[in-house]
């Protein structure tokens, strides 16, 4: 008889699959786009290619996902992060799945194409989804960190948010100097990033929540 998962788990699970929907539709797409380098071009020029539609969806359900995540994050840690702290983080995480949604609503512009608004807008969506991830990563961690059952992941949670910080300075230079490996960079960060989802997901996902 197969067992139910809970609410709180299905939406552990939902954070896990961010990295796996997001990254893997993002990959496909890139390899059957004609003349897309996923080291030279950045993931959302794939909104222009022949399946836009594909990946303002992948923005979307991404979105989707992490606002769910959200909030099993949340029940999952009740009993270890203090009521105000942890509720900034869920705030802060639908903050960052909405930037993601947010992206498949204003797509991208086009390479070498005039900006337009909503060219704007989803590049400003960009450090909505990621700043107040790095935000939350280290916040938890730091709490974590003072609980020793809990040392390693709260140690994991801050390298990682860190790691954001570096990653995003390194693509940042990139889209600064105009670097052929653009792309390459940011799906580096995304990957770093997204992992961290993941993580929580599955260590929570075994527990009694």
């Amino acid at each position: 008889m197969v067992k139910m998962l809970s609410k709180t788990k299905v939406m552990l699970l939902a954070g896990m699959l961010v990295p796996i929907v997001f990254l893997g539709i993002l990959t496909v797409l890139g390899y059957i786009q004609p003349g897309y380098s996923a080291i030279s071009d950045i993931g959302s020029h794939l909104e222009n290619g022949q399946n836009g539609w594909i990946m303002d969806l992948n923005f979307i359900v991404t979105g989707v996902l992490i606002v769910l995540f959200s909030f099993g994050f949340y029940k999952s840690l009740t009993n270890l992060i203090g009521h105000r702290t942890l509720k900034l983080a869920r705030v802060l995480l639908v903050v960052s799945g909405i930037g993601v949604l947010v992206g498949g609503i204003f797509i991208a512009d086009p390479t070498n194409q005039p900006t337009t608004f909503h060219g704007m807008i989803h590049v400003g969506s960009f450090f909505f989804v990621i700043l107040p991830l790095i935000t939350v990563a280290i916040l938890i961690g730091l709490q974590l960190k003072k609980k020793s059952k809990w040392k390693a992941l709260g140690n994991y949670s801050i390298v990682a948010g860190i790691g954001m910080l570096v990653l995003l300075a390194v693509f940042g230079y990139t889209v600064e100097s105009n670097s052929e490996i653009i792309g390459f960079a940011q799906r580096v960060l995304l990957l770093w990033a997204f992992a961290w989802y993941f993580v929580f997901g599955l260590k929570f996902l075994n527990q009694d929540v």
